[in-house]
């Protein structure tokens, strides 16, 4: 009996981080219109957000295997950080939460930082290094997925299931990424 087998090969990873690409350029281009059409702050935010996942894209496509202790690996590791806080800085701006931008600011630092020492930390293994940075950025998008679940039970606006829905399966995927 055979079992499953997860071996797929560079062409098909290339193929898939190409659609991943396209798709994130969608969706900046969305947030950008709904930016202007609603004249809304979160909005740019998470704009910001998806154009620092199209970078993650973009070096990624470009380099495959970087070892954890090079630079590209850390900028790589910086760019979901980025997203990561911008992703949730947004959601909190959507439920009019009150945060003060220092601390977004401090908290990018510290991840920025994190990924920047984490190499030297954990030499050999760099699931270590990029677990705590793909959990926080799943549970970013879990979060949003959240808020846009409450804004479908209160207001029934079209689509907001879907992005919901979108936002939270998007960030089971980017949990176990690292895996």
């Amino acid at each position: 009996m055979q079992g499953i087998n997860l071996d797929f090969s560079k062409q098909y990873l290339q193929a898939t981080l190409i659609v991943s690409l396209l798709s994130v350029w969608v969706l900046v281009g969305l947030f950008y219109y709904l930016n202007r059409y609603t004249k809304r702050d979160y909005f740019t935010v998470w704009t910001a957000a998806w154009l620092f996942y199209a970078l993650w894209l973009t070096l990624s496509l470009t380099v495959q295997q970087v070892a954890s202790a090079e630079i590209l690996f850390i900028l790589k590791q910086w760019c979901v950080c980025i997203s990561a806080v911008f992703l949730l800085w947004g959601s909190l701006r959507f439920l009019d939460l009150p945060v003060r931008q220092t601390m977004f600011g401090l908290f990018m630092a510290f991840l920025m930082v994190w990924t920047f020492i984490s190499p030297q930390v954990f030499p050999d293994n760099s699931l270590q290094c990029q677990l705590p940075v793909f959990i926080l950025i799943g549970l970013g998008s879990m979060f949003a997925g959240v808020c846009f679940h409450r804004l479908r039970k209160r207001m029934p606006y079209v689509g907001s299931g879907m992005l919901s829905t979108g936002f939270f399966l998007w960030g089971l995927y980017l949990v176990s990424y690292p895996f």
